[in-house]
């Protein structure tokens, strides 16, 4: 018998493994595949496979997109391990203790607590609360994030940073273990969280959703954060630090995948999503995503030159 997660899956490969013509196949056919899918997550997943699916699961007005929202609103739905609108559960004393437990410990949303429902309003409404779900989870949970999500390859990463070549540098540079790497990292992890949440409240301010570069950037300035406003480091030497980040243009000498080359792109992209929706936001454009890169990066190769010093 397949586990919950590998059923998900199933359907998944299932329903993304139809021909590309099933514009043929008969409406009430394919209403009854997604409707046995009903997981948000695997529709979002199939609307990128094809127009045919994008067309049936977005809500265009016409005879498709009614399915399609026949299809949002269905009751219960899922997205991805999580169910939304189940319509409640009567828990016993015991389970409720456990599932409070769970819910601390991050394991399960406040909709999985709560028994809340969605409110009928299709597509739209059913991401925002699992959006809204995600990120209260994200935001419960205490442990590191960049380190573990980017695994073995961090520690190699920072190494290669700290002991960038330079004819000016005579002395040998220390190779840092992942313990130390860990403990820098998640200094440097508190710091980036508190700027990503003040530059939130720089893109609330201007009446906006998404967090851009400006908004790290002011968030920053009136923080008279010394880092993002680049500041020249004892022990750090200018060039690096122009090399990874310059504060008038919030990029850097060099292009952030070379300097993220140990990382890939879905790694990458999943730390700086984990990190926004433990700062209390999901929506941030490319200048923002690039900009909170640089500034990791440069903030953690001060730091370890401060501590090889």
């Amino acid at each position: 018998e397949l586990s919950a997660s590998a059923q998900g899956d199933a359907r998944i490969v299932a329903a993304r493994s139809l021909p590309r013509s099933v514009a043929h196949l008969d409406r009430a056919v394919l209403f009854q595949i997604f409707d046995y899918l009903r997981d948000a997550l695997a529709f979002l997943q199939c609307e990128a496979t094809c127009v045919d699916f994008r067309s049936l699961l977005r809500e265009d007005g016409d005879t498709i997109g009614q399915i399609g929202q026949k299809l949002w609103q269905a009751r219960p739905i899922a997205y991805g391990a999580r169910i939304f609108a189940t319509g409640g559960t009567a828990y016993t004393e015991e389970e409720l203790e456990d599932l409070d437990e769970q819910y601390w410990a991050g394991t399960v949303g406040w909709t999985e607590r709560h028994n809340d429902e969605i409110c009928d309003g299709g597509r739209e409404v059913v991401l925002g609360f699992a959006c809204m779900d995600a990120i209260g989870a994200a935001q419960r949970l205490h442990g590191a994030i960049i380190a573990p999500l980017a695994g073995e390859q961090w520690t190699p990463l920072l190494n290669r940073l700290h002991r960038w070549s330079n004819l000016s540098i005579q002395r040998p540079l220390d190779m840092f273990s992942s313990a130390v790497v860990l403990a820098a990292t998640e200094s440097v992890e508190a710091w980036i969280i508190d700027l990503m949440e003040k530059g939130w409240l720089c893109a609330l301010h201007r009446g906006k959703m998404i967090v851009t570069g400006n908004d790290i950037k002011l968030a920053a300035r009136c923080s008279d954060d010394l880092t993002a406003r680049g500041t020249e480091f004892p022990g750090c030497a200018s060039w690096k630090s122009n090399a990874i980040y310059k504060s008038l243009n919030e990029s850097g000498d060099r292009p952030l995948a070379e300097l993220l080359a140990e990382l890939d792109g879905p790694t990458q992209e999943r730390i700086i999503r984990t990190l926004a929706r433990r700062a209390g936001f999901a929506a941030y454009d490319n200048s923002a995503y690039e900009t909170l890169w640089r500034l990791v990066l440069l903030r953690l190769c001060v730091l370890l030159e401060r501590v090889d010093a």
